[in-house]
């Protein structure tokens, strides 16, 4: 009777560490998800300053050639690429179309 008490001892003594050592699994990889979330959300938020800087940039150029468009100076592609380097994505392949099309010189 006694062996059997000693093994329902160990038994129990067994089953508290493995869940003692389950938690601290579970904790630590708890941590990895927070950390790599975090990552994750960091990357996003750079993402979005950076679109959001390119838009802030096309918005000046789109108010500069307003601008010089009203004082009656109307500014030339490369002025515009100059002023703006990121437009090279945005506005050469819709110059080529309109000139393909005969829109444009």
């Amino acid at each position: 009777m006694s062996e059997v008490i000693a093994d329902m001892e160990r038994c129990s003594k067994t089953e508290a560490e493995a869940q003692e050592s389950l938690g601290r699994i579970l904790e630590h990889r708890r941590k990895a998800v927070q950390i790599e979330m975090a990552d994750v959300v960091g990357e996003f938020a750079e993402t979005i300053k950076r679109k959001v800087a390119e838009l802030d940039a096309l918005l000046a150029l789109g108010t500069s050639v307003g601008d010089s468009y009203h004082r009656g100076r109307h500014l030339k592609t490369p002025e515009i690429f100059t002023a703006c380097p990121l437009l090279k994505n945005y506005l050469r392949p819709m110059r080529a179309a309109m000139q393909r099309s005969g829109l444009a010189k």
